[in-house]
């Protein structure tokens, strides 16, 4: 698709990040406060709570995985509305979620309209952008998940904090909804987007197994450690709330995430330069280490003083920690993630840093003899 304009920020690229940020808002929002209400409504286990956090990014995984094929077939422009219509719907169906097996269905089939909604989001963005700009809009597009991140659970903690029962979430939840629904027909979509797509992918794909079409082979390795990564911080988005109010710190913990937020996007324009310069062991060595004394900090607090296995651990992390909720303790839980960290750590050596680190010398050599 040939671009001739060179702007960057167009009303359909801003309108297209705040679809992406006020969906994101809902899905980060309900992952911190559903365990909750499925506990206070339904009196049920902390490890069902945790299922009911965490099956919506499961949902999402698979709204992923399938909103390629419904792009090939309908289109980026269709497929983004087909996710956002079935977005609102699900929406309003937290008002009747009157069972914890119909909240599960809800949460799941919720998280499938945002894996289609930001799949389709991203496809667009990456279609819709100067070519010679496509890297530079999709890290400022990414950008508007990052801040959904924090503001998502911040507001989910002040909506709990400061209004009873959680009708306020759902009334809040439905509002965006209705936003991203309105504010879709305002875009001027290119023609183009409205046609399906024939992604060179699937063509060779076409002779090769199922799962090929849905997962790259050769970023399993580094996959397998975002796993455990997943799985150390899911923790924290389920059980937030729940921990907070244990150590009677409530109020503090709603800052986590925009705390947390901010420090990302401080970080970025620097761990980019140091991507490109060094590498990723220099990036992700020292900051896996942050992240386990970060969680050990966390797990020991007594004031206010990154792939599709990534979703898996975040999905299936609340379910198995529930588990052990009852008998550890959720102090004990987030303590243990340390462990779950340092694992990550040595997995990231095995399978990918010793590689990353010999192809920086062969690079470095050849540089060398070139000079």
């Amino acid at each position: 698709m040939e671009q001739t304009n060179e702007k960057l920020w167009t009303k359909e690229f801003i309108t297209l990040s705040v679809i992406n940020f006020l969906a994101t808002i809902v899905y980060f929002l309900l992952i911190v406060t559903i365990a909750k209400f499925a506990v206070s409504e339904f009196n049920v286990s902390t490890s069902t709570a945790g299922l009911a956090s965490s099956i919506f990014i499961i949902g999402s995984l698979i709204g992923r995985l399938g909103a390629g094929q419904f792009i090939g077939k309908l289109g980026s422009k269709k497929t983004l509305l087909l996710g956002l219509i079935c977005f609102f719907i699900t929406t309003i169906l937290y008002f009747a979620s009157f069972t914890i097996t119909l909240l599960l269905v809800y949460r799941l089939l919720q998280g499938i309209a945002v894996g289609l909604v930001g799949t389709a989001t991203g496809t667009i963005i990456a279609q819709i952008l100067p070519i010679n700009r496509r890297g530079e809009g999709i890290g400022y597009f990414s950008l508007s998940a990052i801040l959904a991140t924090a503001v998502g659970p911040y507001i989910g903690l002040f909506l709990m904090e400061h209004f009873e029962g959680f009708q306020s979430i759902f009334i809040f939840n439905t509002i965006l909804a209705i936003i991203v629904v309105v504010i879709f027909f305002f875009i001027k979509f290119p023609p183009t987007l409205a046609k399906p797509v024939q992604s060179g992918i699937v063509k060779t794909t076409e002779n090769t197994g199922v799962l090929s079409k849905f997962i790259e082979v050769r970023a399993l390795p580094i996959s397998i450690v975002s796993l455990f990564v997943g799985l150390a911080y899911s923790g924290v988005l389920s059980f937030m709330s729940f921990y907070t109010a244990e150590i009677n710190l409530v109020e503090i913990g709603s800052y986590f995430f925009l705390i947390y937020a901010a420090v990302i996007i401080l970080t970025r324009p620097i761990t980019g330069k140091l991507l490109d310069a060094r590498g990723a062991n220099v990036i992700i060595y020292p900051c896996l280490i942050i992240f386990a004394i970060g969680m050990y900090v966390f797990s020991s607090a007594t004031s206010s003083i990154i792939f599709i296995l990534y979703d898996i651990g975040l999905g299936f992390g609340p379910y198995v920690l529930g588990k052990l909720v009852p008998s550890l303790g959720y102090r004990s839980i987030f303590a243990s993630m340390v462990g779950v960290i340092i694992v990550s750590i040595i997995l990231y050596y095995f399978l990918h840093g010793k590689k990353e680190s010999a192809s920086r010398l062969v690079a470095t050599s050849e540089s060398n003899s070139v000079q």
